[in-house]
């Protein structure tokens, strides 16, 4: 089971077309952290599916006995337009409150 309190790493990006550096970095870094989160962006070409590059995807690596749910999750990102840290909207609070 995947366990989303363990040290994970982030890999990101569309993965239109896959290659085969994305197996091997994956290979590494379920020997390190033992699972890993793939986070598909926004992928700009209207032919092409985003569901089906994560089916695609979790095709290619059950072949290697790479798991779903075990050893990944794939999260679909959202067309982001702004990130706002909670750090900066508590920083400008405690501002705000220093100055009335």
């Amino acid at each position: 089971m995947f366990n989303w309190t363990k040290p994970t790493t982030q890999i990101i990006g569309t993965f239109q077309k896959w290659v085969p550096e994305y197996l091997d970095t994956i290979k590494k870094e379920i020997e390190k952290n033992g699972q890993f989160v793939l986070v598909v962006t926004k992928i700009e070409d209207p032919d092409i599916n985003i569901d089906d590059v994560c089916l695609n995807i979790s095709e290619i690596l059950k072949e290697h006995d790479i798991q779903l749910d075990l050893h990944y999750q794939i999260i679909h990102m959202p067309n982001i337009v702004k990130v706002i840290e909670e750090k900066n909207i508590v920083k400008k609070a405690k501002n705000n409150k220093s100055t009335e």
